[in-house]
């Protein structure tokens, strides 16, 4: 029961890092603009069905950002199938969130973190920088944020009695 609680707790907190972690980076913007990639993007980063021209409310951009974030989170949890705390799970649901799911769930970060290699999982963030073969800085400061997350030990997987190697 106990540990139940502490799992819960530690989640509701790597949700609530991730969703600021994707703000900052993604920012607002209300009309529609290319990303660095050439995709139609708006508000939080949402790319489903957005063409230029396109202007949404405050309102659409929290549900967007709500559901994309869900997408993203249960990717995580699909995909992911070694024990991760709230930290690596915050910087995991921002890179799913920011390549998509398909790309993260069949990505070397994740088949290194259900193989145990927390530190290797952690530094393939950083080869993340890329947007169709151009190297973005803006994607490299996100990486060394979500990478600074990553490698954070966290003390609820300690304490719900979960065990795992932290390198």
């Amino acid at each position: 029961m106990a540990r139940d609680k502490v799992l819960i707790a530690a989640a509701a907190a790597g949700f609530a890092m991730a969703g600021a972690l994707l703000v900052k980076w993604e920012g607002t913007k209300y009309e529609a603009y290319l990303d660095t990639g050439g995709v139609p993007t708006i508000c939080h980063g949402h790319t489903k069905n957005v063409k230029l021209g396109d202007v949404a409310t405050e309102e659409q951009c929290r549900q967007w950002l709500e559901e994309d974030m869900a997408e993203a989170r249960s990717a995580v949890r699909m995909c992911v199938t070694a024990p991760i705390g709230k930290y690596r799970f915050a910087a995991y649901t921002s890179l799913a969130y920011n390549i998509g799911t398909y790309r993260f769930c069949n990505s070397t970060l994740v088949r290194k973190t259900n193989q145990g290699d927390y530190a290797g999982a952690c530094l393939e963030l950083k080869r993340w920088v890329y947007d169709n073969g151009v190297y973005i800085r803006g994607l490299a400061h996100r990486r060394d944020d979500e990478y600074t997350l990553c490698i954070k030990i966290d003390f609820s997987l300690v304490y719900s009695g979960v065990t795992f190697t932290q390198h």
